[in-house]
Order: structure tokens, then C-alpha cells, then sequence
């Protein structure tokens, strides 16, 4: 499926990244892989903190309201 819609897609792909300045491609996929490699942990983690908080609270809330 995906070789037949790259196929298809291709004409649109080749009109698009002649448009585009392909040194901006190369910042942002450089940037998009920093950020996976060493900074997807520390993302994860504080993610997770945020997440944990406001189920928290939103558990809380919903003891004080049953009682």
C-alpha cells in the first residue's frame, strides 16, 4: 500500500520540494531528530508529570463531589 501511494504521490512530492527551500528541510529534520534522540526522554517525563497532575486533581474533584 505504502509503495503504491509514494507512486501516486510521487508528482505532487517533486512539485512540492522544488517550491521549498531545501535548506529549511534540512534545519527542521535536523531539529525533529535532536529532539528524538536526546531530548525525547526529558519530553516523555515532563509529559507524564502534566498528565499525572491533572488526572490528579480531576480524581480529586470527583472524590469531593461523591461525598
Amino acid at each position: 500500500v505504502l509503495l503504491f501511494l509514494s507512486l501516486i504521490l510521487s508528482p505532487y512530492v517533486v512539485k512540492l520540494l522544488s517550491v521549498l527551500d531545501l535548506n529549511c528541510i534540512t534545519l527542521w529534520s535536523l531539529t525533529l531528530l535532536y529532539f528524538t534522540l536526546e531530548l525525547k526522554s526529558e519530553i516523555c517525563a515532563k509529559l507524564f508529570d502534566v498528565l499525572h497532575k491533572k488526572y490528579l486533581k480531576q480524581a480529586d474533584n470527583e472524590v469531593d463531589g461523591q461525598e
